[in-house]
């Protein structure tokens, strides 16, 4: 899932989408 996210937002750092997907859950 974290790849995914990355490759369709490269911009945004890695702990930022973790802390996205964490919300999302």
């Amino acid at each position: 899932c974290y790849r995914e996210v990355a490759e369709k937002y490269p911009e945004i750092n890695y702990e930022e989408v973790t802390i996205d997907n964490c919300c999302m859950m």
